[in-house]
């Protein structure tokens, strides 16, 4: 709404008196003149200023009439010399000064126009449209600063100026004061109260400082001050989905269909599943919604451009619910595939690999402070540089420990931002031999990205740990202990399976000093049972097992830690009250944490109950660096066997249940028996070593990766 004022006198009295014969008919003239010009009729409006100067060359506001009749034909030029001749015959005026800096603004004289804006100030001091059109352009220039100021001296000159508001919102928006931006906002509300575009911003500047609920409550006005207000839904859309609340988001996009029904939409709609589930039946209802859509969708004629633009999600959460996903995933991919044609790329064929070095690539949105990056750092890192040359796409720019500890580790190092098409660019310029996606279905980026053949061999590995379901992704490395003998049927992709979890995982840097209990007003008498994971992790199945160690342990607390959203929790927490009545007021949830906090709640804690059936992978490293006893249940899929791999290579099976029954008995006895629990603590410290820093993983993964490089050469010789 940068809107320049220009300023057409209210009163029509000129700023300096002119002698003439007449002067009552020519100030009538002007009246009419200027009435034509405020009417749109600038033909009429510049005949009669010419006239008016034919009865008299020195009427100043003639010439300035003629001169706001230019900018609106955009003759700018012209229209600085009216006024020029306007403020030779009346320079102390400041609607003169204001109305040339119009002219010279929109010109592109920006300088200049300041300077007269300045002047229109200097002249009227509580002259508000200056101060206005004064910080457009010190926008413009780049003093956002300056124009800030200057937008709060239009404002403290007209409090209801509703342009210097939303312009000054618009500024703190932009340099992340979000709070001052809603400050305005809800000042414009005032002003407007039925300016939908107020709202959706504010709904905006909410989300932004995760006052969720009061986000939600803008884009909802904002929709029904302006019922066909496409991104106002979609908006809306997309917040209720993160927050969990399926039904309101599907609600949401299925309006924004109703108004514009795209392919990209149909799809992120169909993608919509909970954060937590009410009950078991609940989640077979949500699955069987999500593999309806997925069917309807793959018999419709779809297409997309811009996949991140008009679909903005990967199937992220259906892994979550337990359930074997190699038919959802190819299917999605299969509708995706059809609908999403990048164009083609030429592939560096990798002949004569076995005289060189391979060059492999690492790619992922996640190279930080984040599960990911404490995963993957340590291959990229230790990787022999006698075999390969190792490049890494980082999807985002990171300041962080681990970031900077991933770019110095590289041979070359690239922070992508931007369209798929720019990402797909550099990748393929590299000419790899193989590209390691770290976790596909994290982010919408590396999962359209998969979609392109960018390197001869395309592998993924276990940080999102199911299927892809895309053809154009050859392997998937996994290792024995992640996989039963089924494992195989579980992904369209080739099944790699090393000996050893795939990761070169560094020891965690423990403080020097634990916090104890009473840092987290946890009692010290209680016997606490620490769940620390993702809330999307605890399934309705896991209830079952929270409460039967609850009622076999009345000393027992068991500790969740919330989400980014408090909705998770509260939707928990009303499922506790439906499934464990007797015992939900036991189960605690601890607010987010630094992360040495977070070691000190772990070494804190009794047992920690490893979620089923998607359970920890790097929480456990975490886990048993610090010693505390993991109690798990490996189920049918990776995603449930991460902890029992690792309790595997540290040659201990004494926390590893075979039913949940066993499960229950063992989180008991561990969480009571102090004795035992302490045997257990010992046992681990004494052989995690055994899971940290493995080299001999690096090594196998070398194996693998020459011996993928020399069978896709050996195909490319057979085309």
């Amino acid at each position: 709404m940068s809107k320049i004022k220009i300023k057409v006198r209210k009163k029509s009295r000129p700023a300096q008196p002119t002698v003439v014969e007449n002067p009552s008919e020519l100030m009538n003239s002007l009246i009419e003149a200027e009435q034509c010009f405020k009417a749109g009729q600038f033909n009429r409006a510049e005949t009669m200023g010419r006239q008016l100067l034919d009865k008299d060359p020195n009427f100043a506001h003639a010439w300035h009439l003629l001169g706001l009749v230019q900018i609106r034909r955009s003759r700018l030029e012209q229209a600085v010399d009216y006024f020029d001749r306007a403020l030779a015959l009346a320079p102390d005026s400041p609607d003169f000064h204001l109305n040339k800096g119009v002219a010279l603004g929109l010109a592109g004289r920006l300088n200049e126009a300041r300077g007269e804006y300045q002047e229109a100030i200097r002249l009227r001091p509580d002259y508000t449209q200056a101060y206005y059109n004064l910080g457009i352009i010190l926008k413009k220039m780049g003093y956002d600063g300056e124009a800030g100021v200057r937008y709060r001296q239009a404002i403290d000159s007209d409090s209801n100026f509703a342009e210097a508001r939303y312009n000054l919102s618009s500024l703190l928006f932009e340099h992340g004061d979000y709070d001052g931006a809603i400050e305005q906002y809800l000042a414009l509300v005032r002003i407007k109260p039925n300016d939908f575009m107020t709202h959706f911003n504010l709904g905006v500047a909410y989300k932004n400082i995760s006052e969720f609920d009061l986000a939600v409550a803008h884009y909802q006005e904002a929709t029904r001050i302006k019922p066909d207000f496409y991104r106002a839904f979609y908006n809306l859309g997309s917040l209720t989905a993160e927050q969990g609340k399926a039904d309101e988001a599907i609600a949401a996009f299925s309006q924004a269909l109703s108004l514009s029904p795209t392919s990209g939409l149909k799809i992120r709609k169909a993608l919509v599943l909970p954060r937590v589930y009410e009950s078991m039946a609940d989640l077979t209802r949500c699955r069987q919604r999500l593999e309806d859509e997925l069917m309807a969708l793959s018999n419709e004629p779809l297409t997309i451009d811009h996949p991140l633009v008009e679909i903005g999600v990967s199937n992220f959460l259906s892994v979550y619910q337990g359930l074997n996903d190699i038919s959802v995933q190819r299917q999605l991919a299969a509708v995706i595939r059809s609908a999403y044609h990048p164009s083609p790329l030429p592939v560096m064929k990798p002949d004569g690999a076995e005289h060189r070095k391979i060059k492999i690539g690492f790619i992922s949105s996640h190279f930080r402070n984040h599960t990911i990056g404490k995963i993957c750092r340590g291959l990229i890192a230790q990787l022999s540089r006698e075999r390969f040359a190792v490049t890494v796409f980082s999807i985002g720019r990171y300041q962080d420990e681990i970031s900077n500890f991933i770019r110095n580790s590289a041979d070359v190092f690239f922070d992508l931002t931007g369209d798929l098409e720019v990402i797909r660019q550099v990748v393929i310029r590299q000419e790899l031999d193989v590209l390691l996606f770290t976790d596909i279905g994290m982010d919408t980026v590396t999962y359209f990205l998969a979609f392109s053949r960018l390197a001869p061999v395309q592998c993924v590995t276990w940080g999102h740990p199911v299927t892809t379901g895309i053809d154009t992704v050859d392997y998937f490395i996994s290792c024995d202990g992640f996989e039963t003998p089924a494992g195989d049927g579980l992904y369209t992709e080739k099944l790699i399976r090393l000996t050893s979890p795939p990761a070169y995982y560094y020891r965690p840097v423990l403080p020097t000093g634990f916090q104890d209990r009473s840092h987290f007003n946890l009692p010290g008498d209680r016997h606490i049972y620490i769940c620390p994971q993702s809330l999307y992790k605890i399934h309705p199945d896991f209830d079952q097992a929270m409460a039967e160690i609850l009622r076999a342990d009345g000393a027992g607390l068991i500790v969740l830690v919330h989400g980014p959203h408090k909705d998770w929790s509260d939707l928990l927490a009303q499922r506790f009250k439906q499934t464990m009545p007797d015992v939900a007021d036991r189960v605690i949830f601890l607010p987010r944490m630094t992360f040495d906090d977070y070691l000190s709640l772990m070494a804190g804690s009794d047992v920690m109950l490893d979620t089923f059936p998607f359970g920890g992978g790097n929480t456990t490293y975490e886990g048993l660096a610090v010693g505390i006893p993991i109690v798990t249940w490996p189920g049918q899929f990776m995603r449930g066997r991460m902890t029992g791999a690792l309790y595997r290579k540290m040659e201990m099976n004494d926390c590893v249940a075979s039913s949940l029954q066993e499960y229950i008995d063992l989180a008991v006895r561990l969480g009571t028996d102090s004795l035992y629990r302490e045997d257990i603590h010992q046992k681990i410290l004494s052989n995690n070593h055994l899971i940290f820093e493995d080299i001999q993983v690096v090594r196998e993964l070398e194996d693998f990766f020459k011996a993928a490089v020399a069978e896709a050469s050996k195909d490319n010789e057979v085309d």
